[in-house]
């Protein structure tokens, strides 16, 4: 499988390695499911954090639900995060 994806891939001009994208997927997937950036360096046998960022990728919903976990921490004044902000080249002048 390994080779046929692989000449595919080539053909079509999409030529990436297999095994990085195999990494990418499973580093997300690590961390969308509930594991943590530190699983993901030790499950793929990073020596630094700096490498592990390059495959770990969260989705927006993702970290919504991330910064949503400190409500109440504050106290009675905080809001849900339901949405992206609008790009800074959205804002007025």
């Amino acid at each position: 499988m390994h080779t046929a994806f692989g000449t595919a891939l080539k053909r079509g001009g999409l030529w990436i390695s297999i095994s990085t994208t195999l990494r990418h997927t499973f580093a997300s997937q690590v961390l969308l499911n509930g594991g943590s950036i530190k699983d993901v360096q030790e499950l793929l046998g990073h020596k630094s954090m700096t490498m592990t960022l390059r495959y770990a990728h969260l989705t927006q919903e993702s970290k919504r639900k991330a910064v949503n976990l400190l409500n109440g921490l504050t106290g009675p004044c905080h809001k849900t995060v339901t949405s992206t902000p609008p790009a800074v080249s959205n804002l007025p002048n």
